[in-house]
This record gives structure tokens, sequence and C-alpha cells, in this order.
């Protein structure tokens, strides 16, 4: 398991953002430009947040 940290600002009066580690981002091969979709899994026990990088 690979873990990191990021702080969070805000982007916008409806928003916020997190910079993706750069160990993260070289994981999903990600580059400028790229999108990537999040998907939410909330149970009981939590929240599991899944980032991936979509084809284009």
């Amino acid at each position: 398991m690979i873990t990191s940290k990021s702080k969070v600002s805000k982007a916008s009066p409806n928003s916020v953002r997190a910079v993706i580690p750069k160990n993260i981002a070289e994981l999903l091969d990600i580059d400028l430009g790229d999108s990537i979709k999040w998907t939410a899994n909330i149970t009981a026990e939590g929240v599991v947040i899944t980032v991936e990088k979509l084809d284009e």
C-alpha cells in the first residue's frame, strides 16, 4: 500500500481542491490535461474513494 498526504485549499465558493501527489500521479500515468474519474463507495464502515485515469 502506498500512502500520501495533501492539503485541501479553496478552489471556488462551492468547491475545494487538493494536489495529486507525484508518486500517485506516476502510478496512474497521468499528465496535464488528462481526465480522471472519482468514485465514492459509501458503506456503514465509511467512505472509500477510488480514482482512475480515463482513456480518451
